[in-house]
């Protein structure tokens, strides 16, 4: 186990299918410990893709660890190798750890996360096939675009279906994305609005401050 000092964060690194294993390598070249991945679907707010059926696409979500003093490097070299300036190309952002046990790190910060934040990431966990509803609601309050992961949920007060007398957890969907701070109350409002989460298991909704973002396009 390695104790360290310095400030972590946690990298997502959003791209489509197949680039994992490159991003993961990058990641590891500048100093991260611990990466791993999940498969998820990508969405966009874009009229002409939505037309020609193609906005969307399977996608890998690279989540990683790594110090905060080496993230604007292997930032600018995952923009430079993988154009991320480019649409449609692939986004990440990065959000503050204030405690970590495992993948060799052990860390603390006591410190309040504080300060200001252009973005923030928007995280929706709702019933399956719900998902695209979301998005939806998203786009009227101003997103431009989401991910949705396939998951699973596993409350104790939420009744579970039984097949010959053996529960079943049921399937759930996650919804990420990223919103311009000044529009997320809007987003988040019309997600609401649309799924009435405030309605017990109808899902939940939590909102967090993003520290840098790549990809993002305006």
């Amino acid at each position: 186990m390695i104790s360290i000092k310095n400030e972590i964060e946690l990298v997502c690194v959003i791209v489509n299918y197949g680039l994992s294993k490159k991003i993961e390598k990058l990641a590891r070249q500048n100093g991260s410990k611990y990466t791993s991945c999940v498969i998820a679907k990508g969405t966009s707010s874009t009229g002409i893709m939505d037309l020609m059926g193609l906005s969307d696409t399977r996608k890998e979500i690279v989540y990683l660890i790594m110090e905060s003093e080496k993230i604007d490097s292997f930032l600018n070299e995952l923009d430079f190798k993988y154009k991320f300036y480019k649409a449609n190309h692939g986004i990440a952002f990065a959000i503050s750890v204030s405690n970590l046990i495992g993948c060799h790190y052990n860390y603390y910060n006591g410190k309040s996360l504080e300060g200001k934040n252009m973005n923030d990431l928007i995280t929706a966990i709702v019933d399956k096939g719900k998902a695209e509803d979301v998005v939806a609601a998203a786009s009227k309050g101003g997103a431009k675009g989401g991910t949705i992961i396939n998951a699973r949920g596993s409350a104790s007060d939420s009744p579970c279906q039984k097949i010959f007398a053996v529960e079943i957890e049921p399937e759930k969907e996650i919804v990420i994305i990223i919103s311009e701070s000044d529009k997320t109350d809007s987003i988040v409002e019309s997600i609401n609005k649309e799924m009435n989460l405030e309605k017990p298991n109808s899902g939940i909704l939590f909102v967090q401050p993003v520290k840098r973002t790549l990809g993002i396009q305006k």
